[in-house]
């Protein structure tokens, strides 16, 4: 697969994945699935999607920094919030939903212009 086509692939996994993720939360809390696809949500969206902005050759770096970066940006907001007393997860969560999903959208229109 070439280059251009990976990145679209993942691109669409990941906001995919957003979207399952949304699905599930909407179900009800007794649905075992949920904290499942959320738990895969938080540790590869957050970081895959700053990933559009780097360069990485190797599948497995690339998983892992997605780990990585998501923990840490996670880390980073929940530390934030503690330090200001401000503590609305689902308010966190929506939030980096979103920036993660502009960043993927951002990156596959970007991967369409460059065609």
């Amino acid at each position: 697969m070439s280059e251009r086509r990976t990145r679209v692939a993942v691109d669409a996994a990941l906001l995919g994945l957003i979207a399952a993720a949304i699905a599930v939360i909407a179900m009800p809390a007794a649905d075992p699935a949920r904290p499942l696809v959320v738990l895969l949500a938080m540790c590869l969206v957050p970081g895959g999607a700053l990933l559009t902005r780097l360069l990485v050759s190797d599948v497995a770096t690339a998983f892992g920094l997605a780990v990585g970066l998501s923990l840490a940006i996670e880390a980073l907001v929940a530390s934030v919030m503690a330090v200001t007393g401000w503590w609305p997860p689902e308010v966190a969560a929506v939030a980096l939903g979103a920036v993660a999903a502009a960043m993927l959208a951002l990156d596959l229109r970007r991967t369409e212009v460059a065609r």
